[in-house]
This record gives C-alpha cells, structure tokens and sequence, in this order.
C-alpha cells in the first residue's frame, strides 16, 4: 500500500476561492493502485577454454517502468493529484544494459603425502 500526502493550503491552485482550502493542513490519501511494467532479454555465452579454464558472459537487455516507487519520492506527494498515474515512467532501478563477465580457474586438488 502507498500513501502520499496531498498539501491543501489557502492558496492551493484547485480551490475555487482563497478561503476554500483554508482550513486543510494536509488531506492524506491511501490507495493501493499502481502498476509496473519489465520486458528483459537474457544471453548467455559459457565457453570451456581448457579443462581447468571457462568463460562466463550475460548481457541483460531490459526496461522497467511503473507509475512511482516508494524510495523514488524525496516528498510523498503526487506530480498531478487527480492523475496518480501522471508518474508512470522508469523505475528507480531500471538498468536498460548489463554486462557480466567471469572466469573459472579449476585449482588441482592436492593429495596428502603419506
């Protein structure tokens, strides 16, 4: 569930006449609407160079997008109070490229000398 505060002061840019909003310090409002969106692509390349040796590589191609994440808001209210969905955009960790690499190195094992 998220909950953003809308301000309602005495010279808010709704209210019909100044004293309209006057008595309002803040109007909370909970919803539990939102949406979010992930496309990804994963490759993935392994390949044996010798019997002790392997190359790994992932390349993720991806989008993310949602109407507003918590941690994003420094202040919780809403760009367009009568559109919660007026934020839909990137999400805060969207990352559109990533590229890994690894190398294995099996080490021998070691017998115990008797």
């Amino acid at each position: 569930m998220r909950q953003r505060e809308i301000s309602i002061s005495g010279a808010c840019s709704s209210c019909r006449t100044q004293t309209e909003g006057q008595y309002f310090a803040s109007v909370t409002q909970l919803n539990q609407d939102g949406r979010a969106q992930y496309n990804g692509l994963l490759l993935a390349l392994q390949k044996r160079i010798s019997n002790n040796y392997s190359v790994n590589s992932n390349y993720t191609l991806s989008k993310c997008m949602n109407d507003g994440d918590p941690q994003q808001f420094l202040d919780p209210l809403y760009s367009h109070p009568g559109d919660p969905h007026a934020d839909w955009g990137p999400c805060a960790g969207d990352r559109r490229h990533v590229v890994n690499t690894t190398l294995v190195v099996s080490t021998p094992t070691f017998r115990r000398a008797r």
